[in-house]
């Protein structure tokens, strides 16, 4: 499992409670990467968190890689929407699923190479966060 764009780690972290899987986190910005690194030791989750940009995800990891892959998109990420799939069909596999998750008001298209499986919102406190479950055909 790929936990992109992964922030501070917590749903890195909160993945590898739930699956006790090989969890894979990445993210562009020192600041996260570092409060990702620090967030999984103390949780004392073996997570390997790694400091790539999008576009090194075809590099760092080969074709069909991995099963799952979760991305929280934030308003900054959403004009690299082109890209993300451009990777994602790289690295999933075939029949591979990756949650986005993204604001409540963000209306993402998808590329006929990816299914909608569901869409859903959930509430975390007093934000409000869209989701959709892609599956890669």
């Amino acid at each position: 499992l790929l936990v992109a764009f992964c922030k501070d780690g917590a749903i890195a972290i909160e993945a590898y409670v739930y699956a006790k899987a090989k969890i894979y986190a990445v993210d562009e910005s020192r600041p996260n990467f570092t409060a990702a690194r620090k967030n999984a030791a103390i949780a004392h989750a073996d997570i390997d968190v790694q400091r790539y940009s999008l576009d090194d995800l075809d590099l760092k990891y080969g074709k069909d890689y991995f099963d799952r892959v979760i991305m929280h998109i934030t308003h900054k990420d959403e004009d690299k929407i082109n890209d993300i799939y451009y990777q994602l069909q790289y690295i999933l596999k075939p029949k591979g699923t990756v949650l986005l998750i993204g604001r409540e008001q963000w209306n993402v298209s998808f590329p006929d190479n990816f299914k909608l499986l569901e869409m859903k919102l959930i509430q975390k406190g007093e934000s409000i966060h869209k989701t959709w479950l892609l599956e890669k055909q």
